[in-house]
């Protein structure tokens, strides 16, 4: 029943994202969030331990690698499709990038918010969801000291206070058709929540990076991105500290701008009552790529990939784009993909349906689970590839209570860096 569901969506909007490190639950609903901070809450695969069970874990070869035909990608069910609530998109993107003194990174990071918004990077990433070439309307040198400590809602009065006192440039458009783009040094922290319930979450600990909107007095809505400068997290160690800014900012750029108003006139999003387990690693377009490890490079500057639903609707590409030419693409579809209820000690089933783009070695199977409880996980088998399944049991211990879940995260992988992550979310009843 609905009633009964309703604490469990709670709970899963309340989890610790890998993308979107907080939620959207109580008043204010807290922004997204994005990656490269949260090496915590999603165990990069080459340190979990295998939390799995696994049964008749034989050699799998590539089902599709018939003597004499042709390679085809194995038949598998539909991805993940991100919907449009109806809200805009900021056509072309129009940013107000603002800086401090003190930061050592400012010329490089307006280099690369300047790269981004001519981008080819920007045109793959965005042409499908109505979000083309956009422009650096201007730039913000702040003289003053950073706060060591700033909390959103403080960001929120601080960027209104500019708004109307003419400190910020503005796009043509008005505050609405800006994006203010706010990089804070190393010495900051930024926090979000701590008020109604809701947990503090605090920058490089909780969330990379965020986007929001806010209200000026006069001059209406506007939306905003806040960039923290964090360590580089293990997960990610060939990037440079910069890298992980410029990385974040790519996130949400492109999440701004498919997205501007979550709250007042949600666009390219899951909504917040969805039961996708997608939506624990994060709503919005760029969340869904924000576990893989493989950044998007363009001479000096690089930027996260980021969903395409034309290519996850294609069946028989990345749907991370833009997509590595180079590199063939594999993973396996869940079904059910959606938030599987069961009673306490009971066990839930899923068939993942193995497909590549290419032929290659055998993938293997693992996991790691957050949540109310450790399920007992099992694979079988704990091995694909292209044109094979496997089932995956999840069992909640019998004395996991009503209400309750666990995410788990399975790995799909040939390697400890070369893998992808397939989330699957049982609850209890």
């Amino acid at each position: 029943m609905t009633s009964d569901r309703r604490p469990i969506l709670a709970a899963l909007l309340a989890l610790p994202m890998a993308a979107c490190g907080s939620t959207t639950t109580a008043a204010p609903p807290t922004p997204d969030a994005s990656t490269l901070t949260d090496a915590s809450t999603v165990p990069d695969a080459s340190t979990v331990p295998d939390a799995s069970t696994v049964s008749d874990g034989g050699d799998v070869t590539d089902a599709s690698t018939v003597p004499d035909a042709p390679f085809r990608v194995a038949d598998h069910d539909p991805l993940y499709v991100i919907p449009s609530q109806g809200g805009a998109v900021l056509a072309h993107p129009k940013l107000v990038v603002i800086t401090y003194d003190e930061d050592t990174n400012r010329e490089a990071l307006e280099a690369h918010a300047r790269w981004m918004v001519r981008s080819s990077w920007l045109h793959a990433v965005g042409d499908e969801y109505g979000v083309g070439e956009g422009e650096v309307v201007g730039t913000v040198h702040l003289s003053e000291r950073a706060p060591d400590v700033i909390n959103d809602r403080e960001v929120q009065t601080f960027l209104a206070a500019g708004i109307e006192s003419d400190r910020w440039p503005v796009a043509p458009g008005g505050p609405g058709e800006t994006l203010y783009m706010v990089y804070f040094p190393a010495h900051t922290v930024v926090t979000q929540g701590g008020r109604g319930g809701q947990p503090l979450q605090r920058s490089c600990e909780a969330f990379g990076g965020y986007h929001y909107e806010a209200a000026s007095l006069t001059r209406g809505r506007f939306s905003y991105a806040v960039l923290p400068a964090c360590p580089v997290p293990a997960a990610f160690a060939s990037l440079t500290e910069l890298e992980v800014i410029e990385h974040a900012a790519s996130h949400e750029l492109i999440e701004a701008a498919t997205n501007p108003r979550p709250v007042t006139a949600p666009a390219w999003a899951y909504a917040p009552a969805s039961l996708s387990p997608w939506t624990a690693i994060g709503p919005e377009v760029a969340d869904l790529c924000s576990l893989s490890l493989n950044v998007y490079r363009d001479g000096m500057f690089i930027a996260e990939r980021s969903w395409s639903n034309r290519a996850a609707m294609a069946g028989d590409r990345d749907p991370c784009v833009p997509a590595d030419p180079a590199a063939p693409y594999y993973y396996a579809s869940a079904s059910p993909d959606g938030t599987v209820f069961v009673g306490a000690g009971e066990t839930a089933e899923f068939t993942l349906r193995g497909f590549s783009t290419a032929p290659g070695a055998p993938w293997t199977l693992r996991s790691t689970s957050t949540g109310s409880f450790t399920p007992r996980v099992e694979f079988s088998p704990a091995t694909m590839n292209n044109g094979t399944t496997a089932t995956v049991r999840i069992t909640p211990p019998a004395t996991a209570r009503s209400n309750t879940y666990a995410l788990t995260y399975v790995y799909v992988g040939r390697s400890q860096t070369d893998y992808r992550v397939i989330p699957l979310v049982v609850a209890v009843q």
